[in-house]
């Protein structure tokens, strides 16, 4: 069985507290160096951009589209609006301070998914046909279809929302692998879930300092998916968080060489979705 790892980045920069400082340069800093490390080793990735984000700093994502053969834009709505609301079953979430999280209105929603496409349309010359959900949820969009029609009336063909397990945190299983919503009426839309950590999640919960002990853990899920029934591991890393204590960007170089050495196929999430519609 072939095994896939799909790279995604949340683009967020000026839109988290995290990134609110200085957030051009954090945003400039990231792109250079996950555009220098994915031309070197070839590796493709889906961007998923913040339209706010976008209205900053455009001229800095626009280098993206210099190497439309590697990567994929696709939009994480226009303010990092949560589709849906969140709340977790266990004390480990205040650690990440996931409580009280609301998701936005359908009106709200719509009007977030459509002004992001046409930020995307303007900047950066792209159709948009993914959505990756803030925040995540458990079991993703399964129970909203209103959210379901909004996305399909903006041209949304996949969405990456499934991120959280069973509890509203993490990690996700990797036995939950990608599905349609035909059962919610809207068999054209693929959900491409993040299983395992979300980077960013797993950096504040064990020690944003522990780079060595955050790269062995990709190594580690890179091995249990080669040695598992699963096939596909969709990843969530954010903008912000890959260079934060590593401006180098070594633990995404040392993840690209490990998937490589173990025959694992590397793909953007938007390649995904086409090899498989």
């Amino acid at each position: 069985m072939k095994k896939q790892v799909l790279i995604g980045y949340d683009m967020e920069s000026g839109t988290v507290v995290e990134a609110s400082h200085e957030p051009l340069k954090i945003l400039e800093k990231s792109i250079n160096a996950l555009i220098n490390l994915h031309v070197k080793e070839e590796v493709p990735a889906t961007f998923f951009i913040v339209g706010r984000t976008l209205e900053l700093g455009h001229l800095i994502l626009r280098k993206l589209t210099e190497y439309r053969d590697l990567f994929d834009i696709q939009q994480h709505t226009y303010s990092h609006l949560p589709l849906k609301s969140i709340r977790p079953k266990t004390d480990a979430a205040a650690v990440t301070n996931d409580f009280g999280v609301n998701g936005g209105k359908v009106s709200e929603i719509a009007k977030e998914v459509r002004k992001t496409n046409v930020l995307i349309s303007k900047y950066l010359d792209s159709d948009c046909f993914g959505i990756r959900g803030p925040w995540g949820y458990y079991l993703g969009l399964s129970n909203k279809p209103g959210i379901l029609g909004v996305l399909r009336e903006n041209g949304i063909c996949f969405t990456s929302t499934y991120l959280r397990n069973k509890d509203d945190f993490f990690p996700v299983p990797m036995s939950v692998q990608p599905f349609t919503y035909r059962r919610q009426g809207f068999p054209e839309i693929m959900e491409i879930p993040s299983q395992d950590w979300i980077d960013c999640v797993w950096r504040t919960f064990y020690g944003w300092g522990r780079t060595n002990a955050f790269s062995d853990h990709l190594s580690n899920v890179l091995t249990k998916l080669s040695k598992s029934n699963s096939r596909v591991w969709g990843t969530c890393f954010h903008d912000w968080s890959v260079v934060m204590l590593d401006p180098n960007v070594r633990i995404m170089k040392n993840f690209f060489q490990q998937a490589k050495k173990k025959k694992i196929e590397i793909l953007s999430y938007g390649g995904y979705y086409k090899s498989n519609r």
